[in-house]
């Protein structure tokens, strides 16, 4: 879906998302990852729940990205575009 460049990723994920456990038993970048396509991942979580959720997920699914999970859609954002201008930057 991405092309063959590397990228970043920006989430809003509303606080009436239906949400089913069985998305937490699946790798969902694990593709992507193992190229190291993804360089940086911001998910701005409007339900303290899913937060929660998210902040386990990444735990069984450790990432070699950025990532910032947060309630805060300007804060993501603002993190997100400082991820992209430092690995500009820096390349790393």
């Amino acid at each position: 879906m991405m092309g063959g460049g590397p990228y970043a990723t920006f989430t809003i994920i509303p606080e009436d998302t239906d949400f089913s456990m069985e998305s937490m038993r699946v790798d969902h970048s694990a593709a992507d990852r193992s190229m190291s396509r993804i360089l940086a991942m911001a998910i701005a979580v409007k339900s303290s729940l899913i937060e929660r959720l998210t902040h386990v997920y990444f735990n069984y699914f450790p990432q070699l990205q950025r990532v910032l999970v947060t309630d805060n859609e300007t804060e993501a954002r603002a993190w997100l575009e400082q991820q992209l201008n430092e690995i500009a930057n820096t390349g790393s």
